[in-house]
Parts: structure tokens; sequence; C-alpha cells
């Protein structure tokens, strides 16, 4: 959440702290010590804590994982965060993060959609194969900017076919990639939101059924099963 969302939030003192999921990135590079950059937001929210810290440093030499992990890890002994995760990590990554972890991370965001680089889906399989919850940023970019010609006629495709297969519900290509980030077992991270996304994603549980019929997007990469089932990250009380 950006602070402008948390302070309206908090002026219009109409939303209960319970139902807002509070996340943060750190970066080391920017703010060397973890704790004080989520004392100092904690501060500025007038919270307690947040739900959800990743450590966005993909850049991060394997032998540096270690110590910036264990600052992570500091922050959540102390109370600050409930969950912790990382951001755009690979493999060797995540590899050995898991290795020096005493606490897991428990969620990884990076850009997954049936487009996106092979590897990551090698990193979502792995990441799901650990407990770790999926967090897809970039999703629906292939149905509206990412060389829209090439991909936006397929999606359409399949989007008319899903609807005439029993759902009475229009569908559309940003349901069609919803509905397959549903079938992988990721949560969609909306960074960029169009006016009728919020509808789209409340509709996708009417799309699913329709791509047992083999209405799938176009993903030729080789599966390697189905994804595992995911854990919850722990909201604020």
């Amino acid at each position: 959440m950006r602070r402008s969302c948390a302070s309206c939030l908090l002026e219009a003192g109409t939303v209960p702290r319970a139902r807002v999921f509070v996340s943060a990135r750190w970066q080391h590079a920017t703010e060397p010590i973890a704790a004080k950059m989520v004392e100092r937001l904690c501060k500025v929210l007038n919270f307690e804590s947040l739900d959800l810290l990743f450590m966005n440093d993909p850049k991060v030499k394997t032998v540096d994982i270690g110590p910036r992990w264990a600052q992570m890890e500091k922050v959540k002994t102390m109370g600050l965060v409930r969950n912790i995760g990382v951001m755009n990590f690979t493999r060797d990554q995540i590899v050995e993060l898991f290795i020096k972890a005493k606490i897991r991370p428990a969620v990884h965001q990076l850009v997954f959609n049936p487009y996106a680089d092979p590897q990551a889906l090698e990193i979502v399989e792995l990441c799901q194969s650990l407990g770790m919850v999926i967090m897809a940023l970039d999703l629906l970019p292939p149905a509206t900017a990412l060389m829209p010609g090439l991909l936006t006629g397929p999606l359409t495709e399949i989007a008319k076919r899903c609807a005439s297969s029993g759902n009475r519900i229009p569908t559309s290509p940003a349901q069609v990639l919803l509905a397959w980030a549903k079938i992988k077992g990721v949560a969609p991270m909306l960074t960029k939101i169009e006016d009728k996304w919020p509808a789209d994603m409340f509709e996708v549980a009417h799309v699913v059924p329709a791509f047992n019929d083999g209405n799938r997007p176009p993903d030729h990469r080789p599966r390697r099963g189905g994804a595992l089932s995911t854990g919850q990250c722990r909201r604020g009380a």
C-alpha cells in the first residue's frame, strides 16, 4: 500500500485496521537497516506493525543473502511485521535463502504471466513446492499493453470460447489471464488498475470452469504438474 492510500484510510476513519493488508519493500541500498525503515514507516502510518515486508534486492550477491535476510528475520522477531518475503529472486537465490534462513520467506513476488521469461515458471514451481505464496506482477499487461496486436487476438478468442461454453457473464482477455493465474495457484498483484479490472477479479470464478474444456491461454512452456497449494499471509489485527 502506498503512503497516500494509507493516509486517506486513516483520515477517513471508516476502515478498520484488520480490513487493510499493508505491505512494504526494503532495499538495502536505500536503507541499510531494515528495522529503522519499518519503524519509520509504522510511525508515519500510525500502525503498530505491517502485514508483509519484502526484501527487494534482486541483485544481492550470494554471500550477502544470509546477513540481509537476518535483518528481515529480526524485524519479524521484533513484531514490526507479521510476514516476510522476497521480490524477483532467481532460482539460485531462493535455494541459498532457504539454506541460510531461520525463518522461511512466506511470499515471493515476481513478474509472471503466460508470456514471461520461461525461467519464471521454474521459480514459481520451486517456491510453491517450498510452501511460498506467489504474487504475480504484470499479470494483465499482455491483454492491454505488451505486444497487443499479437497477444490480444488469441486472448479475445479464448474469452469468446469461454463465454459460449455456458457462462452467461461476458468474459474478457483480462479475465482469461486472471483465470490462468487461479489455475496456476498464484495471486495477481495489480499495480495499475483499469476501471473494469476489479469487476473482472470478482467474475473470474465463473471463467475457470470453461478452461476445463481446453480453453487455456497459450503457454508453450513444458509443464511439470499442477500448482501446489499455498498458504496465506496473516492480516493485521
